[in-house]
């Protein structure tokens, strides 16, 4: 009985799985990942949209307090993409790859409503909306988190309200989005 619930939970995610082969166009400049990760001892990646984030949205909503809220929130949204790398030495990312990305962000439609910087932790977080044509019409939002040895790309495309940014903290590998707090 437990086996055939577990197979009924987990068969949405698998009918899913065709949909990786495809990421859909996230409207930033390409990265290679893997070349960053070669480098990393530590690598955590989040990457759904389409049919497979609706189908996740479920199961995450179902350990939060605001079930219904998240559930809704998480099924407006069209992407979640995180990357997230540690490294045991200092500078062992490709930075200009994080500077095309910021200098993309800086032009084409983003604004920057957050910028954290501490030169000698080395320390630098920035955080964006795309389309802010009022309170209520953004279409993304990208976190960009980078220290010595820890690189975090967040990247989250969809119609998102300024005030529901938060309810996105801790869930799909996103990290705290509390002004208050920063990101991790």
């Amino acid at each position: 009985m437990l086996k055939l619930r577990w197979i009924r939970a987990i068969a949405p995610l698998l009918a899913a799985i065709p949909l990786l082969a495809a990421p859909a166009d996230t409207g930033l400049p390409n990265i290679d990942w893997e070349k960053i990760a070669r480098n990393a001892t530590e690598r955590n990646e989040v990457m759904l949209d389409g049919p497979l984030l609706k189908s996740v949205a479920g199961f995450v909503a179902q350990d939060k307090k605001d079930a219904a809220d998240l559930k809704t929130l998480l099924g407006g949204l069209e992407g979640v993409y995180v990357h997230n790398y540690e490294f045991d030495k200092d500078n062992a990312y490709p930075r200009e790859d994080i500077e095309a990305l910021r200098s993309h962000l800086g032009k084409n439609h983003w604004g920057r409503i957050v910028q954290s910087f501490d030169r000698d932790a080395g320390e630098n977080t920035e955080i964006y909306l795309k389309n802010v044509k009022s309170s209520s019409d953004i279409s993304g939002l990208v976190i960009v988190s980078t220290s010595k040895r820890e690189l975090t790309v967040v990247h989250i495309v969809g119609k998102l309200k300024p005030e529901d940014a938060g309810k996105l903290s801790g869930v799909l590998g996103i990290p705290n989005l509390d002004p208050g707090k920063g990101p991790k």
